[in-house]
């Protein structure tokens, strides 16, 4: 009964973490939500699946949940699950005192809490809960730590547990069909399989480390400044979800799961640099001709910079052109796979002018949905709202970005 359930503040309450049988009845409640157009049966063999990878076996996930712990209950043989998460290990860099430093970032993901226990709080005590948890490990290893969740319940909520909101927007296109033509010249493209992924994966972090060690040098931060790395590890997990997924609708997995860009460059050793992006699919329908909700997300877009470039206007010319001809193969992908859009988080310059003029070119193709949905950058206020909670000294303003956060990604969804 309602009454016999403890108060949200009880000193009963306890986040640890679950029994076999717990996890298995949490996967059951909260497929509901997020299966998707998976069968329940195939959700739970992707949860068991994703849960084995090398990004989340050997401690890299954590299941939590908060239970009542008077009493015999602790033991778990006939407590109740009040809510439940889970937390993903990520590897990732800061800069911090005008030192780079490796540092670990905890994802938090999977929030949950049965509707007969909702509405009590319970969500907001094991949020507060882990938010302890994580800060001692922060004191015990002696490294920095950082954590971040997407809330799907706008900016508040996890704001008064010091999850403070970042920037969360994005940019979408339109799927294509392979018969689309394009009015405007694209360098050539080549698709990237899972295989090309990890060398490029280690280029990207090499690039991220000169990057933030460019700004520890310079000693011109005046906070803390992290990045997600997107290792291959990340990535593959990220598509393994996707193939899950698809051989459990389609019987079929996609081959290509990215593309690159090799831009001529005279500077450079092998005279051209490498620009890529690389995405994944998520599927909410089952019949494939029914495409509301389904989205190809751009996970990472990377650009190889001029070893020396005199002419920056130039080489911004360059970059948009090659992410304009990434996104064109993103396009494709999504209209072969039954997406309903082409999306990417909060994209940078040169790659907000590239889906404004993929979107410009759809537009002159008589296509709709331009300047309404297609080539306009929307900033999200409930969904996907990328935030950070930081366990440094550095508190910055209230409520304020306690830390500038780089890279900021797809790919960092958990």
């Amino acid at each position: 009964m309602v009454s016999e359930l403890p108060l949200a503040d009880s000193r009963n309450l306890a986040l640890v973490h679950p029994t076999e049988g717990e996890q298995h009845e949490q996967t059951l409640e909260n497929s509901k939500m997020w299966k998707g157009a998976l069968a329940l049966d195939s959700y739970i063999r992707r949860e068991q699946h994703l849960a084995n990878l090398q990004l989340t076996r050997d401690g890299g996930i954590t299941f939590w949940v908060l239970v009542d712990a008077s009493g015999d209950e602790l033991a778990g043989s006939n407590r109740s699950v009040l809510a439940g998460c889970e937390t993903l290990k990520k590897r990732a860099l800061v800069v911090e005192g005008n030192v780079l430093k490796d540092a670990t970032c905890h994802g938090v993901a999977s929030v949950f809490s049965p509707d007969r226990y909702r509405g009590k709080g319970y969500g907001k005590r094991m949020i507060s809960e882990l938010a302890k948890h994580l800060a001692q490990k922060q004191q015990t290893e002696g490294h920095p730590h950082f954590s971040i969740l997407y809330s799907d319940i706008g900016k508040k909520f996890y704001a008064k547990s010091d999850w403070r909101p970042y920037s969360s927007s994005h940019m979408q296109l339109p799927p294509l069909p392979s018969s689309a033509p394009v009015t405007v010249r694209l360098p050539e493209s080549m698709p990237l399989t899972a295989s090309a992924l990890p060398p490029l994966c280690a280029l990207d972090e090499e690039l991220l480390r000169a990057k933030l060690s460019k700004i520890a040098a310079s000693g011109s931060a005046t906070k803390p400044v992290v990045a997600l790395i997107p290792d291959a590890a990340t990535l593959a997990w990220l598509h393994a979800r996707e193939d899950f997924v698809a051989e459990e609708l389609f019987g079929k997995t996609p081959a290509v799961k990215g593309a690159q860009v090799l831009i001529p460059d005279p500077s450079s050793p092998m005279g051209k640099r490498r620009a890529w992006g690389v995405w994944t699919r998520f599927w909410y329908n089952a019949d494939m001709t029914v495409t509301q909700g389904n989205t190809l997300h751009l996970l990472r877009i990377c650009i190889e910079p001029a070893n020396s470039s005199s002419d920056l206007d130039a080489e911004f010319v360059e970059n948009t052109q090659a992410i304009m001809s990434v996104l064109h193969q993103a396009q494709l992908q999504a209209g072969e796979w039954g997406m309903n859009e082409v999306e990417v988080w909060n994209p940078q310059p040169a790659t907000q002018q590239a889906v404004k003029l993929l979107a410009a070119d759809w537009s002159t193709q008589g296509g709709t949905g331009v300047g309404d949905k297609w080539g306009i950058i929307v900033d999200r206020d409930e969904e996907s709202i990328c935030s950070l909670k930081w366990f440094g000294d550095h508190t910055g303003s209230e409520g304020g970005e306690v830390v500038e956060w780089l890279e900021n990604e797809k790919f960092g969804w958990n």
